[in-house]
């Protein structure tokens, strides 16, 4: 894929795919092999190769060397084949997680913006109720995200002039210490945003068919944007990850065996030769298997703050600009009338948006 125009927001580290040298040589930040190169295991599986080598120079003899090396070599391509097929399994996993996550984002990002659309359309005849139903919504789009992120968001969400003090304080009275009392704050939100929309439906302003859109609209936000905090907490099971790590230390162990028998003395002297190829062969093989798990640890985990990660900074904003954009005046007479709260500092207890 190549670079988007840097006015353009993107959702990861964007590169060019043509250029395969100037990637290789110069994208190094949230890559596998730099976590590596930062893991105590890689460094540490070195620290055992060369005490595996100086025991093999020093202690074993060039004629039981060779005797070994066909056991080693046995041992090495056999823990290798099962770590590459349990690792392949666990990459593919890895990335539909990835996928999956990335797409509930965007998925809900776009039903949000969908029921921009709605409102704008259905509600014209009550400027009030637009801004009133996708305040709400994007209050709960805030909080579902910091919830998700496990810190408070009361200070944005009354920064950004999406709930009154009364409503932070109602919403901050159902969660004790990070502990949900029956219901999530988020949810509250929607439900407060659907009520509106029901009442208008009941008292005969919105017909019944436009009010089963919005209602499908943000069912299929809540749908959506509560996958990746399901996602995230449901990791893949442990026995999987448990025995593929096993794997990956016993491939280190035998391959440290293997390459080590290289620099048995064959007269007395170290083999200068064999000492250096063996050592990078083996960092050259385990820096890449070991980067292999690491990529597939980085997609298993879609948000957070690596370089990588899944930007939820861009799916709050992104919506919640547009719509204050789109309602900073009234559809109903288009003269540019501002939002309720608008830059209004005196009513500061009004709903903002």
């Amino acid at each position: 894929s190549r670079v988007p125009s840097s006015s353009v927001p993107v959702m990861v580290i964007p590169y060019d795919s043509n250029k395969v040298l100037v990637n290789l040589l110069s994208s190094w930040s949230g890559t596998a092999i730099k976590r590596t190169l930062t893991t105590k295991f890689w460094w540490f599986s070195l620290v055992m190769f060369a005490s595996i080598g100086v025991l093999a120079n020093r202690y074993m003899e060039h004629y039981y060397a060779i005797e070994f090396k066909g056991v080693a070599s046995y041992a090495a391509a056999t823990f290798g084949a099962l770590f590459t097929y349990q690792i392949t399994w666990y990459n593919g996993n890895c990335y539909s997680r990835f996928d999956k996550s990335w797409l509930a984002g965007v998925t809900g990002m776009a039903r949000l913006n969908d029921l921009g659309v709605q409102v704008y359309s259905h509600l014209c005849y009550d400027h009030g109720l637009c801004c009133e139903v996708l305040r709400l919504m994007h209050l709960a789009n805030h909080l579902l995200y910091f919830d998700f992120a496990a810190v408070p968001g009361w200070d944005v969400a009354e920064r950004r002039h999406l709930a009154t003090r009364g409503e932070l304080e109602f919403l901050k009275s159902i969660a004790v210490r990070g502990e949900l009392v029956g219901l999530a704050p988020w949810y509250q939100a929607v439900c407060w945003a659907m009520r509106l929309v029901s009442r208008e439906v009941h008292s005969g302003r919105l017909q019944p068919a436009l009010g089963l859109a919005l209602d499908r609209t943000i069912c299929q936000w809540r749908q959506n944007t509560t996958l990746p905090p399901l996602i995230q907490q449901t990791p893949i099971p442990l026995p999987y990850y448990h025995l593929m790590i096993f794997e990956l230390i016993m491939f280190h162990l035998v391959l440290s065996c293997r390459l080590a028998l290289e620099l048995t003395p064959e007269d007395g002297r170290l083999p200068i030769g064999p000492l250096g190829w063996s050592t990078v062969a083996y960092i050259l093989i385990t820096l890449t298997v070991d980067s292999m798990l690491w990529a597939a640890i980085i997609m298993s985990e879609a948000w957070g703050d690596d370089p990588t990660d899944l930007p939820a900074g861009l799916l709050l904003l992104t919506p919640w600009v547009s719509h204050r954009a789109l309602l900073a005046g009234d559809p109903g007479d288009g003269g540019g009338l501002p939002a309720p709260g608008w830059d209004d500092e005196e009513e500061d207890e009004r709903p903002l948006f």
